[in-house]
């Protein structure tokens, strides 16, 4: 069965955790929160791009990196213009991450399919995304419908593996009013069966302890 959040994820408030990382109050927040790499963020920096004219108010967040990481990104986003866009949130505690997961009208999730655990990976931030209460979008992976279930189910997948199908997937996300809350809340109910403690019972329960 897949394994539960690394953490536990509170649902916050969106606009107290705004004030408290200094988001405004006012941005269309879109944010993702994990593994960093070159590969990885100029995905998603490629998808801020694309969002730009068509989001109003726009904001990407982009939490974790190393420092390495971090300066090429920050060099990346002068390059593209993104410098009031994208906020580098940085290395966060772990315990710290729901703050900035509540922030985001929306969460984001990619994994390049260079990644050697592509085929068979159920990334553990997925369940976190969806404790987090927030619509998400992400591109498809092999176990895709393991995690999210069926596109619309408890995530929206991009209609492609690219920025550009990533970014339609993030519009489609604002546009879905009450069938966005709708979704978050049967990921957020999925989700809460799937803790290590209930993990760590039903193994007790079958071993008659």
């Amino acid at each position: 069965s897949p394994l539960g959040p690394h953490n536990r994820i509170r649902l916050l408030d969106k606009l107290e955790s705004r004030a408290e990382i200094d988001l405004p109050a006012e941005a269309a927040v879109v944010c993702y929160a994990g593994k960093m790499t070159r590969e990885h963020n100029e995905f998603l920096l490629q998808t801020a791009s694309r969002l730009v004219p068509t989001l109003p108010n726009f904001q990407m967040l982009l939490v974790g990196g190393n420092p390495e990481i971090l300066m090429w990104s920050r060099a990346r986003i002068l390059e593209l213009g993104l410098d009031d866009v994208v906020v580098l949130a940085g290395f966060v505690p772990p315990a710290r991450v729901d703050v900035y997961q509540a922030a985001a009208d929306v969460l984001v999730y990619h994994m390049p399919s260079s990644t050697l655990i592509f085929p068979y990976c159920t990334p553990a931030k997925g369940f976190e995304y969806q404790a987090a209460g927030r619509p998400i979008v992400a591109t498809d992976f092999p176990l895709f419908e393991e995690v999210f279930g069926r596109d619309g189910e408890r995530a929206i997948k991009a209609s492609e593996r690219t920025p550009d199908g990533l970014a339609k997937g993030v519009r489609k996300a604002f546009e879905l009013g009450d069938e966005s809350q709708a979704m978050t809340k049967r990921a957020s109910a999925w989700v809460r069966e799937r803790t290590w403690e209930a993990r760590v019972d039903a193994t007790l329960e079958r071993l008659g302890i």
